[in-house]
Parts: C-alpha cells; sequence; structure tokens
C-alpha cells in the first residue's frame, strides 16, 4: 500500500446492463485527509464511443443530497434514461456538504470531478472535450458557477482548487440550471422556511461558514452573477425554474438570465407556470427532462470543440456558413425572459429542441375550441328553430323567467353595459396604453385578436348561422343569436389581458378569475333573455378560440417584446412572485 493515499483513485472495472450501458460504481475521484472519498458514478452509452458527457450535480441545498438520487419528483429512470437514450455518458457526482467545509469546497469537487473525467475520458469511454454540467437548487448553483469561472475569474487559484486530479481544465460547454441559486447577496430578505420547533441549518449560513453580513466578500464570490460580466464569454445556459418556487425564488434566475444577456451570453430562461421547488405542481415533469437533454445534447454534439482550458473563447453553435470566420460577431443575444409560450423560431436554437409544451397548447386548445364552436353553429343551422338540444336551451330560459328584479337584474344589467359600450372602450384604453408604452408587438396582438375574435369570427357565424333569439328579450339586440357576442368578447378580454398584462406567476388565478367573469356573462345574456344557453357556451369557446390562436400565432413577437423590455428595464409587469 502507499502512504498518504493517493488523490485519487483509477476508474473501477465497468459492469454492462442487459441494455449494453457500462456502469462505474462509486469511482473515487478526489480524496482530502479527514474527509469522506469524494465519489462519481459513470453511465456510458451502448455502442462505439467517444460519448459526449453531462456531469449531474444534485441538490440538497449544500446540506444534504447523494449522487444516486434525482429530487422526489424526477423518476431516476427517467433522467438517466433519457440521457444515455440520446448518446450521452452520465457523470453522477458527490461534494462536500457544507457542514463539512463552507464554500468553495463544493465548487472545487465539482471542479476535481471535471478534471478527473478529462484524465481518464479514455479509460472511461468518453469524449472529455465535450463536457456540460447540469444541477438541480443546489446543484443547479454549482453548475451554473462551473460555467462561469475560470483563470480568467476573479481569485482563479481559489475557485479552482487543487483537489484530485490537481490540475488541467475545467471548462464546459453547455450548462443547465434547474431553480439555482444566482446571487446570494439578495435573499437575506428571503430565509428559508423551516417548521415550528424544528432545529434545521440555514443553508446559507452554513454554506459561507457565517451570515451574508458578516461574509459580503464570500457571499459575492459564491454568486454566480459575479461572473456573468461583459467578457467573459459564458457558455449557453438553460434556466428553468418553477414560478411558484418557495424556496428559491425565481427572480433568482431572473437575475442571471439578464446578467448573461449583458455578459452577451446566450441564456434561456424557461418558466414552469405554478410550480413550487424540485418543479412540484408541475404535470409534465418528463418534458422538462427531455428538453434539458435535447439541449445539452445540441450543444455537445454540433458545437465546435473550442479549447480545453476553463474559459477564453467558448464553443460556439455551428452554423450553415460556407467557412468559420476568423474573426468572429459577437454572439446574438438570445435571452428568452416570459412565460409567452415562445414558437421554435423564436428561441434560440430551437430547430433542435424540443417543441415548446405551453406553444403546443395553446395552439391546440385554440383550434380544440374555435372548430367546437363552429360545429355547434353547423348543427344549429341545419334546424335554426329546434337543433338537438333546444330542450335544454328550453328547460334553462323558464329558469330564468324571473321575476327580473333586485340583485340579479342589477347585475346582469352591470355585465349588459360593460359588453356593450364598455366593450369598445375597455379594449380601445388597452390599445392606447400599451401604444403609449410602446409596446408594439402586445397592441398588434391586441388589435389582431379583437379584429378575429370580435369581427370574423362572431360576426361571421352570426350572418351565416341566423339563429332567432328568444322572445320577449328584455334589452336591444342586434340580429342573430348564435353566438353571443358578449360572452365572446369576456372570453377573449380574459385571454388578451392575461396574456400581456398578467405576469406569469399569477397567471393561474387570473385564469380562474377569469372563467368565474365569463360564465357570469353567459348567465346575464340568458337571464336577459337576449341569448340561448347554447349561444353563449358557442361565444364563450369562440372568443377564447379566436383569442388563444392569435397569442399562438403572436408569440415570437411577444417573446422577443418581452426580451426587449427586461433588457431596458421597462417592465411594466411586475416580478414574479416568490412564493
Amino acid at each position: 500500500m502507499t502512504w498518504p493515499p493517493p488523490p485519487f483513485q483509477v476508474p473501477v472495472i465497468p459492469v454492462t446492463d442487459a441494455d449494453g450501458v457500462r456502469h462505474f460504481h462509486g469511482v473515487t475521484y478526489a480524496t482530502t485527509p479527514g474527509f469522506r472519498p469524494r465519489l462519481l458514478d459513470v453511465r456510458v452509452p451502448a455502442g462505439e464511443g467517444p460519448f459526449p458527457v453531462v456531469v449531474w450535480i444534485h441538490g440538497g441545498g449544500w446540506l444534504d443530497g447523494d449522487r444516486r438520487y434525482p429530487p422526489p419528483t424526477v423518476p431516476v429512470e427517467l433522467l438517466h434514461g433519457t440521457v444515455t437514450a440520446a448518446g450521452l455518458a452520465l457523470v453522477s457526482v458527490d461534494y462536500r456538504h457544507s457542514l463539512e467545509a463552507p464554500f468553495p469546497a463544493q465548487l472545487h469537487d465539482v471542479k476535481a470531478a471535471i478534471r478527473y473525467v478529462r484524465k481518464f475520458a479514455a479509460v472511461l469511454g468518453v469524449d472529455g472535450d465535450r463536457i456540460g454540467v447540469w444541477g438541480e437548487s443546489a446543484g443547479g448553483h454549482l453548475a451554473a458557477l462551473a460555467g462561469l469561472t475560470g483563470p480568467h475569474s476573479t481569485d482563479a487559484e481559489a475557485l479552482e482548487g487543487a483537489h484530485g486530479v490537481g490540475s488541467g481544465p475545467t471548462g464546459v460547454m453547455a450548462v443547465v440550471d434547474w431553480y439555482g441559486v444566482s446571487d446570494l447577496t439578495t435573499l437575506a430578505d428571503h430565509p428559508m422556511p423551516v417548521p415550528a420547533g424544528m432545529d434545521f441549518p440555514d443553508p446559507y449560513t452554513a454554506l459561507l461558514g457565517g451570515t451574508e453580513t458578516e461574509r459580503p466578500a464570500l457571499a459575492r464570490a459564491a454568486s454566480p452573477v459575479t461572473y456573468a460580466t461583459p467578457g467573459s464569454t459564458p457558455p449557453p445556459f438553460l434556466l428553468i425554474h418553477g414560478t411558484q418556487d418557495g424556496l428559491v425564488p425565481y427572480s433568482q434566475s431572473e437575475q442571471l438570465a439578464e446578467a448573461l444577456t449583458r455578459a452577451d451570453g446566450q441564456a434561456t430562461l424557461r418558466p414552469v407556470e405554478g410550480a413550487d421547488h424540485i418543479f412540484l405542481g408541475s404535470p409534465d415533469i418528463e418534458a422538462i427532462v427531455t428538453e434539458s437533454v435535447t439541449f445539452l445534447t445540441h450543444h455537445l454534439t454540433t458545437s465546435p470543440v473550442g479549447h480545453r482550458g476553463g474559459r477564453g473563447p467558448p464553443p460556439r453553435p455551428l452554423r450553415a456558413t460556407p467557412a468559420p470566420s476568423p474573426h468572429p460577431k459577437p454572439r446574438e443575444r438570445q435571452h428568452v425572459m416570459s412565460t409567452i409560450p415562445a414558437t421554435p423560431s423564436a428561441r434560440p436554437d430551437a430547430r433542435h429542441a424540443v417543441a415548446d409544451t405551453g406553444l403546443r397548447r395553446t395552439g391546440i386548445l385554440g383550434l380544440a375550441l374555435l372548430g367546437s364552436a363552429a360545429a355547434l353553429g353547423l348543427v344549429v343551422r341545419r334546424d335554426v328553430v329546434h337543433p338537438p338540444f333546444q330542450g335544454l336551451d328550453d328547460r334553462w330560459l323558464s329558469w330564468m323567467g324571473g321575476p327580473h328584479e333586485g340583485l340579479y337584474s342589477a347585475v346582469a344589467s352591470v355585465l349588459n353595459w360593460f359588453g356593450g359600450p364598455l366593450g369598445v372602450v375597455v379594449p380601445l384604453a388597452l390599445l392606447i396604453f400599451l401604444l403609449v408604452r410602446r409596446r408594439w408587438a402586445s397592441a398588434g396582438f391586441l388589435f389582431a385578436a379583437y379584429m378575429a375574435g370580435s369581427m370574423l369570427v362572431v360576426q361571421s357565424l352570426k350572418y351565416l348561422v341566423d339563429r332567432p333569439r328568444p322572445a320577449h328579450p328584455l334589452v336591444r339586440v342586434d340580429h342573430g343569436s348564435f353566438p353571443s357576442g358578449h360572452a365572446a368578447g369576456a372570453a377573449l378580454l380574459v385571454v388578451i389581458v392575461g396574456a400581456v398584462l398578467v405576469p406569469a406567476a399569477r397567471r393561474r388565478a387570473w385564469w380562474i378569475g377569469g372563467a368565474a367573469f365569463t360564465l357570469a356573462m353567459m348567465w346575464s345574456r340568458t337571464w336577459l333573455h337576449a341569448h340561448w344557453l347554447s349561444d353563449t357556451v358557442a361565444g364563450a369557446m369562440a372568443g377564447a378560440g379566436a383569442g388563444l390562436i392569435v397569442w399562438w400565432i403572436c408569440a415570437p413577437a411577444l417573446a422577443r417584446e418581452a426580451q426587449r423590455i427586461r433588457r431596458l428595464g421597462k417592465a411594466v409587469e411586475p416580478e414574479p412572485a416568490a412564493r
């Protein structure tokens, strides 16, 4: 035996599973006297390598966690299987927890793991020149630091460390950061929620070995935004964060995305609407994992290899140009800062990315609603006096028979007025507001949505179907009962305001309130005997469907506008809620 023990061990003999994936379990990539050995696992896809590498960094508040287990919302088979199925090798690393050693020990370990993979790339069957990092929570924070720090950084030697393979390049080609901290100095007013009576260390104090007030310089050194500065040439970043994250505010990813943009970097910020930490509440974890792997696959397989040093000119996506220029132009800033669904042409490298789930659902829902309204119109047009559901319409109208006085009558009259004169005033006022704020794309979307919904769809259906109204309406009405223009206008207004004014973190509450408003408008039209029930249902579907389809079409322009507003610091929307 040797003494003292070596700073790392050579890779263990791999085990090959039934799918041909080779597993290197429990490889010691670094040792430090007085600390447990730091281990990593490697999964190498079946087939001929060498394969690009994804280094997975677990979360746990820097106090907990294990390389073997992703967060409980992400099945381990999904994470590991998606990576290897994409032809990428997966390296899962442990690192010292904060009560074992404060920062920068955790970053030292991540960089030691990267150096180890490069040193033993041939043994492992991987490509040491093509490495990306991917982390969640505390691991996302460390992944961001690994992508942003290097020889160019202030106090570079202190950040690189000399553990394990003591020297060598630690640069990476791409970073995926799931809900990681980006600026510790702004988290003093956001204490971690700890159940009453429970004695649990504060993660930030444990990481720094003191409070941010006591150690401000170390807090800045531990913040990724510190290193996203002009001239730092960061690698491409994909930031995915729940808008209702109660542990790490969504604004942390916004801060990092803005800093990367100012550094002329490529940053894609993907909000997960309504999701808490570890994407709790998200209905589609698989899509999040798939998008992350697709992003890494693109940047690790289609980008030219840069030098193996820590930083410097980063790898750039391949372009369809005759030959690379010896003096490349600065990359176009690609920073998506909106939950407005983005079409493939509106976000970076989308030719190779998974289709945006929000965009797809917006378009499909809009088409389904508008198609349903049109189908209902065809049914009514075949027999405008006695359509198949006339019995239901008659029974509903009899329930609305009266007496038409008191509170119900007052509410119905107010809604009738809102859908009448105010139905023009409100969108016109909103249009003027958007134009004054120079939100040209939002103003164009509003105009197009109202023209499509109120004029094209509703008036065309009224003319084509020409259904008689109920007898003895209590308000003045025009021709054609089908569909209800008031119901269509209400649903359309809900969609437009939600798209251009309501922050993403509050849209769920807005949709609920908007649905209640639309239902109230539908009730008022039947209470006033101005429409049959089926007319109001078709109107709401037509208005919402038209609005969603126009939103879908205008999404690229809206996304670019949101990006411009963020860059100029002129956003009219409030910060997304942190909880």
